[in-house]
């Protein structure tokens, strides 16, 4: 049976077309394995029954979950001997039946929806059992540790360790050893996964040992589920996969790509703002694929607040935002920055000077000319010091505080030191312009005397360094470096 909240339906747009997301959730399996006398466990044989009009009626079976990977169970013989054990575990339980994807799927045209429902099935389960058994690729896996941490390796098997009853043990059934063991779930991420830091984050929060708010949960659980291996079956199964830990589940579409999944059933979601999160990120390097969510800056995506939305996600993984704000640049050349300064008695005095030094020289050399020496040497000595004194006068009336400048983005290909992008700008050195300490992720920083944090030249790093000279001979479709000056 189907349970559908209309609550939760919404219009997405997706390559242009409108996308119904609708929360489908199954009450319990469609079909079950259903035993033979159950009580006995003796007596053999069960039969696959139809069970969505029993829980309809509110009459549930009570059943295991009987999980496996197909990399072990290939051949008709293996899945003679998976059944079996799927009976003893079912048996050995005392439920009325299990559930297992061999045989409780049969209806082709339903057995995508099955799939991407498994979820639902496994948290209505009694019990996870496990069974692992030989892998006839890789004749090396040959003991029991190492058929499970092959059977944990999969995609589809990390959410049903993760929605397994909690507080239960998970039994794991060998068919070669033909013996039993149970394993508590806070084993698996230090036994069988290799991802076991954050992995273990993610079962203590379904064991209730850790609230993992929900966008805490989908990072960490896309991260698990990229690392996991699978028989592709539609470009968004990891999204798939990970759709099943959620409560909103949009409808699966074959056209999509694995980033158009992944942004349906963000947005369906969107009251974390996942994929406006994703998008304000900085990749490590420019090769880096969407899915891994590193920032070149060290953040988690829970770090960010984005300040625009998502309007769309258009074909080419392409997105569409609404509300972000742009900002002219100047690519083509530099251009001098108007500047407002208040006057200060200083600068007046300095332009005074500056002025009529040179005046009051040529008067003195006009007066020395005619024979008065007393009055020459007298305006000569007046104007002589402020002449000399001329360049410190010209930087003391053009320097000082900015009380308004006027807003410009500058930006070029290439690196140039910071004096000389002054220069084209305001005409000279006089250091009104630093280096941001995080401006990119190839910006640099120090502690200046004061314990301050303030940015130096990126190019004292050597990594920088050769970064900026091997892109001066980088061709097309090579990394660049650019630098982007700022005045406001």
């Amino acid at each position: 049976m189907i349970e559908e909240d209309p609550a939760v339906r919404k219009k997405l747009m997706v390559a242009g077309m409108e996308v119904q997301a609708v929360s489908n959730r199954l009450l319990g399996p469609r079909y079950l394995c259903v035993l033979n006398n159950p009580e006995s466990l003796e007596m053999r044989g069960w039969s696959r029954e139809q069970c969505a009009q029993r829980y309809q009626l509110g009459k549930p079976r009570s059943y295991i979950f009987v999980a496996y990977t197909a990399e072990q169970f290939k051949t008709r013989e293996d899945l003679t001997t998976l059944l079996s054990m799927a009976e003893e575990a079912a048996r050995n339980a005392g439920v009325a039946g299990f559930w297992i994807g061999c045989s409780c799927m049969p209806d082709a045209d339903q057995i995508e929806e099955d799939v991407y429902r498994i979820c639902d099935v496994i948290r209505g389960c009694t019990q996870l059992v496990i069974a692992i058994g030989p892998s006839a690729s890789n004749p090396s896996i040959a003991t029991a540790d190492d058929m499970l941490q092959q059977w944990g390796a999969r995609i589809w098997t990390f959410p049903e360790i993760l929605l397994a009853p909690a507080g239960k043990p998970v039994l794991v059934s060998c068919s070669s050893k033909n013996f039993s063991f149970q394993l508590e779930k806070n084993q698996f991420a230090a036994k069988v996964w290799d991802d076991s830091e954050v992995s273990r984050q993610l079962i203590d929060h379904y064991e209730g040992n850790l609230i993992l708010s929900r966008l805490e949960l989908v990072t960490l659980a896309l991260e698990c589920l990229q690392t996991r291996q699978t028989t592709q079956y539609l470009p968004g199964d990891h999204s798939y996969a990970l759709m099943g830990l959620l409560r909103i589940r949009p409808v699966v579409d074959r056209t999509d790509s694995a980033f158009q999944a992944f942004s349906r059933l963000s947005l369906a979601n969107d009251s974390d703002r996942l994929l406006e999160r994703l998008i304000a990120t900085v990749p490590v390097h420019p090769s880096q694929p969407w899915h891994n969510m590193k920032d070149a800056y060290g953040v988690k995506l829970w770090d960010i607040e984005p300040n625009v939305g998502i309007a769309g996600i258009g074909e080419d993984d392409t997105v569409i935002i609404d509300g972000a704000r742009g900002a002219f640049v100047r690519w083509k050349s530099f251009k001098r920055v108007a500047s407002r300064k208040r006057q200060s008695w200083k600068r007046w005095a300095a332009s005074i000077l500056l002025r009529f030094s040179g005046l009051v020289w040529l008067i003195s050399v006009a007066i020395l000319t005619v024979g008065a020496i007393g009055p020459g040497v007298f305006f000569f000595l007046i104007s002589t010091p402020a002449i000399i004194a001329a360049p410190y006068l010209v930087k003391l009336i053009f320097s000082g505080k900015l009380w308004g400048t006027q807003p410009w983005l500058f930006a070029f290909e290439g690196y140039l030191p910071i004096e000389d992008i002054e220069k084209h700008i305001f005409g000279g050195m006089l250091y009104r312009l630093e280096w941001s300490p995080y401006g990119s992720p190839l910006s640099r920083h120090k502690k200046n005397e004061h314990g301050e944090c303030c940015g130096i030249d990126p190019t004292t790093d050597p990594q920088v360094g050769s970064l900026v000279e091997r892109a001066k001979r980088a061709r097309f479709g090579e990394p660049k470096v650019s630098c982007l000056a700022e005045d406001v």
